[in-house]
C-alpha cells in the first residue's frame, strides 16, 4: 500500500509515455478522494487522462480504490463518464468490498 500511495502522490503532470508503442503520450492527472466507509489507510482515486488519439482528444475519468486486510488487497475500478454517478457507483463497490474484506477476518466467511 506504501508504493501505491507513493506512486500516486509523485505521479508527474506533464504528458508521459505510456508504456504502450501503440499508444501516444498521455497527461494522468491522479487525485485522492476520501470516503470514511473505506477501511482505513485506502487509497482511492480520481484519473483524469487527456491525450491525443488519431488527431482526435482522448479525455477519459476513472476511478481506482486499494485496499487491504491482513494479506489480502482490494482493487476496486471504474471507467466511464466524467459525472457524479461514476463516483458514486465506484466508492459504493468499493465500501461493499471493505465490507467484505472485514468479513475475511472471521473464519470461514466468504471474501467475495
Amino acid at each position: 500500500m506504501r508504493e501505491v500511495i507513493a506512486h500516486a502522490n509523485s505521479c508527474p503532470r506533464h504528458a508521459i509515455a505510456t508504456g504502450d508503442p501503440n499508444v501516444p503520450r498521455a497527461t494522468f492527472t491522479i487525485t485522492r478522494i476520501h470516503d470514511p466507509k473505506l477501511l482505513k489507510g485506502a487509497l482511492a482515486v480520481k484519473v483524469h487522462v487527456l491525450a491525443t488519439v488519431g488527431g482526435k482528444k482522448f479525455d477519459q475519468t476513472s476511478y481506482a480504490v486499494y485496499q487491504r486486510a491482513g494479506n489480502v488487497l482490494s482493487g476496486t475500478y471504474s471507467f466511464g463518464a466524467n459525472t457524479p454517478a461514476q463516483r458514486t457507483f465506484a466508492l459504493h463497490a468499493a465500501e461493499q468490498s471493505a465490507r467484505n474484506l472485514l468479513h475475511k477476518q472471521n473464519p470461514g466467511s466468504p471474501t467475495a
